[in-house]
């Protein structure tokens, strides 16, 4: 259904400007009924949202030529999705969240296959979401970049370079 539903948008809008963004949510320490609602809420009314064939979210949005382009419709996107799911993160372990998008012009699609095949060739976004410490943080300035692991401390080397050169 929601294949049809994005070939439908490709063939009504080809002729036209519009372009179309694809994204997939997918967090699988959340129960699907608590990311599929999140997704619902964070989308725009008029996006589409359904099941993908990898278990995933998908959510299709149409847009016209804008100044912030493609960008700004995922900037906006992750924003609303990072305010949804950090109340639930303080409550449990949410784990991983991958996020893939593309932005295509309809006019340059033949059906519905090379929108979901480009986003599926994407490479994922594992995301942050701010818990507890960033709660007091205003939304544009709360981090939300790909997860990367606490960098390690530094500790002093145990070997110095003069020591290791001036072995007999």
């Amino acid at each position: 259904m929601f294949v049809d539903e994005a070939q439908r948008q490709i063939d009504a809008f080809r002729a036209s400007t519009v372009r179309l963004t694809l994204m997939s949510v997918s967090a699988p320490a959340l129960p699907a009924p608590v990311l599929e609602s999140a997704v619902r809420t964070a989308a725009s009314p008029y996006d589409e949202v359904g099941p993908l064939g990898d278990g995933s979210l998908g959510l299709l949005s149409l847009r016209s030529v804008g100044p912030e382009g493609a960008a700004g419709v995922q900037h906006r996107f992750l924003l609303r999705m990072q305010t949804i799911l950090a109340p639930v993160a303080r409550r449990r372990d949410i784990g991983t969240v991958r996020f893939r998008a593309v932005h295509r012009w309809a006019c340059e699609l033949g059906d519905a296959n090379d929108l979901f095949n480009s986003l599926f060739d994407a490479p994922p976004i594992v995301l942050t979401i701010p818990t507890a410490a960033h709660a007091s943080l205003k939304l544009g300035q709360r981090p939300l970049r790909p997860h990367a692991p606490p960098p390690y401390p530094w500790q002093p080397s145990l070997i110095r370079m003069s020591e290791r050169n001036s072995r007999p």
